[in-house]
């Protein structure tokens, strides 16, 4: 009976926890024709992210994993670098980015067009987390099958 009321203490724990940690993040900066700007993130799951520009402007985005990334900052080059997600020529970028693994990822973008204007970044973490709120679910579950298997085994031997 422990067994299994510690089970399901710890899943509920569990999944409380993968509601909890930051939801947004976003900033914004003022970017020219021929220079890339960008952020840098660090994540365990998905995240939704969003990127425009005031005034609708053409842009190119790329995310890279952090050392790929930093080559990229590095010599300026985006040839030598597979980027995890690349968008060419949008004017909006809204979707859920699936992170192949748990790391620091950098995301840049660059103007299509010559043209100096203010571009924001935003992101989302996707709550619940998704490897947290499995692995909860199945620790209330096993406490739960444990306990209904102790009662039945107790009502057996009466």
């Amino acid at each position: 009976m422990r067994i299994a009321k510690s089970l399901m203490v710890v899943g509920i724990v569990l999944i409380i926890v993968s509601f909890s940690g930051w939801t947004e993040n976003s900033f914004g900066i003022i970017m020219d024709y021929g220079e890339y700007k960008g952020v840098m993130i660090r994540t365990a799951s998905d995240v939704n992210l969003t990127v425009r520009t005031e005034e609708a402007y053409r842009f190119n985005l790329y995310i890279y994993e952090f050392a790929e990334g930093m080559d990229v900052i590095r010599t300026g080059f985006f040839d030598n670098a597979t980027p995890i997600l690349e968008r060419a020529n949008i004017t909006i970028f809204r979707e859920i980015v699936v992170i192949p693994r748990p790391s620091w990822y950098v995301v840049l973008a660059t103007f299509t067009n010559n043209v100096s204007t203010h571009i924001e970044f935003a992101i989302h973490k996707e709550l619940p987390q998704r490897w947290t709120f499995v692995i909860g679910t199945v620790v209330v579950t096993t406490g739960v099958f444990v306990l209904v298997i102790a009662r039945l085994c107790r009502k057996s031997q009466m």
